[in-house]
């Protein structure tokens, strides 16, 4: 890539000189650029289903709010006036608003054919391209991606256009799953926009290669003698009749995301770049490569999708649009004489993009685990604290003691202050960092009473079963679908990796072990493992946390029968989160509308923070895992029913007790969907995609195994061990 300029310029300095307008009056000067923070995502919405929280310190009505800060737009009633230096500006923040005429009727978009073309090296004026077919590539950061874009016009006529700009892009996209026909997403959150200023239009010029040395603020009538294309549009925003045009791009993908894209939390995983997922209705309807389904378990009606995406956006009076066409969506975006803005037609070349994971040392996990501690818990404590100064509050003023003298409102919580001492405090580099206090072998342990059966028919708790594992979290290697191994045989050394050990201690505890026989202790009847994918998504509110394993699963339950297995498991995201949540919120709900929202003030961010958890979705899709292997002592131990009730209770005097230890060989790659007809003998790799681990903020992906025993007493106990996929 050394024929490549080092710098490229940002978007920044690219709206406040190369797209501004070159005639410069006396009254008019152009400004060095301004370099801002500002985040450049948005979300467009057409539904929500809110919380009773929603209706405290909303925006009004339909009111599209732009989130550059330097834009000149104004909002009317869901009209936005795109006017002044940032037209453009506006515009692209509320791109998914505009009507699209693309895969219309329309005379004047179906005169124009558009196609994206990616190469395996950049593209140059000349030289003939070896084209790449990108359905069959994986890309990474670091990565290049190099192409061009062909456009051609069929009309009698010159097609005038405002705008056109080919860019890499990356959105979570939500489509309608109530109405399978229609093609336009109710929701798109982009969370990456990379512009190539030189594929795009502009007023002036942008040299691409070190090799070019064109006049910056001349746009040179060029052909490429390779085929006769021309190269540019020419200052007049015209596609003339019967000419090819030709548009190269290249972009290398970045390591992670702006920080602007999580600036209400900073939190460091929602900054990395979430893998490709699931395949929306959108996709298919822009590119033929979004056909070809494959099995990563995402949200039916959800995909994460990475592009080049080239696009034409003008007026609607020069269109001659049909008074029968409305756009789905009631905000539309003018100019200052009224004439609404459109897409005229667009194309995206969808590709596949996986991140490699950031490997961490043990020091770094157990950072990691602390923060992400702190951060959840503050964040429970300040809602629990707002809900008892309310009640402070309220039974201050109905006993008659409030004189109004002192704003107990303004009362800043003990959490509150911890998180802000946190991100004021110097962070020390993990390597200089020591834990000698967690070298201390930790468990994950599930306990639930052992109950004993009379004959009226009641029960009787005797004792505690209790169920550990040593608190390790297990790697596998994420492997690649099987369309883009290139023909090539997995690695052994990937393979291995899905092949885990899990050491279990099976504990009986008693009130009195005298007298007790063993023999007449409930056996391990079977073992079952799953494993399990977790979706998570929210809709509106960024996630303010990162999940944790250990602070979502293996809450206590009391043991559920055998008969009831296939349904009972609560220990999930949305019985231990998202339910307490919202019972807290409709209790703060419910202060706020007693007290008043002027003598009971609670941040907009909290309120925003309760919104998304509260809206949470979550998806958990079980394979089962066939291949076991008990090992004890270093010997095989057959799982099958007469050999586990051969491994032999041990007395066990610290826990006052009986025990039973074991390794458990989990092969993943036998893991396959219940209930569906399979191959014989087919891998999991080869069938599912299970995608890295992340956590965005707005989706996350996780995975589990659950472990469960199947007692001779009919009773069930499980417990949950996380598994994190990494590139």
């Amino acid at each position: 890539m050394d024929q490549l300029w080092s710098i490229l310029p940002s978007y920044q300095m690219y709206t406040n000189t190369v797209s501004k307008q070159l005639n410069v009056t006396e009254d008019e000067s152009i400004e060095p650029p301004a370099y801002q923070n500002s985040s450049t995502s948005s979300i467009v919405s057409t539904g929500s289903n809110d919380s009773p929280m929603t209706s405290i310190m909303s925006p009004p009505g339909n009111a599209t709010i732009s989130t550059r800060s330097n834009s000149d737009s104004t909002l009317n009633g869901g009209i936005i006036v795109a006017e002044g230096h940032s037209w453009q500006e506006t515009i692209l923040d509320n791109v998914h608003t505009l009507p699209n005429l693309s895969e219309t009727d329309n005379k004047t978009a179906q005169a124009i054919e558009m196609s994206i073309h990616f190469t395996k090296d950049i593209v140059e004026v000349g030289k003939e391209p070896v084209e790449i077919d990108p359905s069959l590539c994986e890309y990474a950061q670091g990565d290049f991606i190099n192409g061009y874009v062909t456009i051609k016009s069929n009309a009698k006529k010159p097609i005038p256009f405002e705008m056109f700009y080919v860019l890499f892009e990356g959105n979570i996209i939500i489509s309608n799953i109530q109405n399978k026909e229609d093609k336009k997403p109710v929701r798109v959150k982009k969370f990456l926009e990379m512009f190539d200023f030189s594929a795009s239009f502009n007023d002036g010029n942008i040299n691409r290669l070190i090799t070019d040395f064109y006049n910056p603020f001349t746009c040179p009538d060029l052909v490429d003698p390779s085929d006769g294309s021309r190269l540019s549009f020419g200052p007049d925003k015209l596609i003339r009749p019967n000419h090819s045009y030709k548009r190269f791009f290249t972009f290398k993908i970045p390591n992670n995301l702006l920080d602007s894209e999580c600036n209400d939390h900073n939190l460091s995983t929602h900054v990395e770049l979430p893998p490709s997922m699931g395949t929306s209705k959108y996709q298919c309807f822009q590119s033929e490569t979004g056909a070809n389904r494959i099995k990563d378990f995402s949200m039916i009606e959800t995909s994460v999708a990475y592009g080049v995406l080239a696009r034409f956006i003008g007026r609607k009076s020069k269109y001659d649009v049909d008074k029968t066409f409305e756009a789905n969506n009631s905000t539309k975006i003018i100019n200052a004489t009224g004439d609404e803005y459109m897409i005229l037609k667009e194309k995206a070349g969808l590709m596949r993009l996986v991140k490699k994971s950031t490997r961490m040392t043990e020091n770094e996990l157990k950072m990691k685990k602390l923060e992400t501690k702190i951060i959840r818990q503050s964040l429970y404590n300040r809602i629990k604290e707002k809900i008892e100064l309310g009640k402070e509050l309220l039974k201050t003023i109905e006993t008659g003691d409030y004189d109004g003298s002192v704003d107990i409102s303004r009362k800043i919580s003990e959490s509150e202050l911890q998180l802000a001492k946190c991100k004021q405090q110097y962070r020390a580099l993990p390597r200089d960092v020591k834990f000698p206090q967690m070298q201390v072998v930790e468990n994950y342990e599930v306990l639930a009473p052992l109950t004993k059966k009379s004959f009226t028919g009641g029960s009787k708790i005797i004792g505690t079963l209790s169920l550990t594992t040593p608190k390790v979290t297990h790697f596998i290697d994420y492997i690649s679908p099987v369309k883009f191994r290139c023909c090539q045989e997995v690695s052994q050394e990937l393979t291995d990796s899905w092949r885990l050990k899990v050491p279990l201690d099976f504990s009986v505890i008693l009130p009195s072990i005298s007298g007790i026989d063993p023999k007449k202790l409930p056996e391990i009847k079977a073992i079952l493992v799953d494993l399990a994918a977790i979706t998570v998504q929210t809709e509106k509110y960024p996630i303010p946390f990162e999940f944790d394993h250990d602070a979502i699963y293996n809450s206590p339950q009391t043991p559920n029968t055998l008969e009831k297995m296939s349904v009972i498991d609560t220990d999930n995201i949305t019985n231990n989160i998202v339910k307490p949540i919202q019972e807290q919120s409709v209790e703060l709900y419910n202060l706020i509308k007693t007290l008043g929202s002027d003598n009971f003030k609670v941040d907009l961010q909290l309120i925003n923070d309760i919104k998304s958890l509260c809206q949470l979705r979550e998806k958990s899709i079980n394979l089962n895992v066939p291949d076991l292997k008990v090992v004890q002592n270093g010997k095989l131990v057959e799982a099958e029913p007469k050999s586990l009730l051969a491994i032999p209770w041990k007395l066990d005097s610290k826990i006052n007790g009986f025990k039973k230890s074991f390794d458990l060989e989990i092969n993943l790659a036998s893991a396959s969907l219940k209930g569906v007809k399979e191959p014989v003998g087919a891998k999991a790799y080869d069938k599912y995609c299970l995608v890295p681990n992340f956590q965005s903020c707005y989706m996350a992906r996780m995975y589990q195994i659950k472990v469960m025993l199947v007692l001779t007493n009919n009773e069930l106990v499980r417990i949950k061990i996380p598994v994190v996929v990494q590139k």
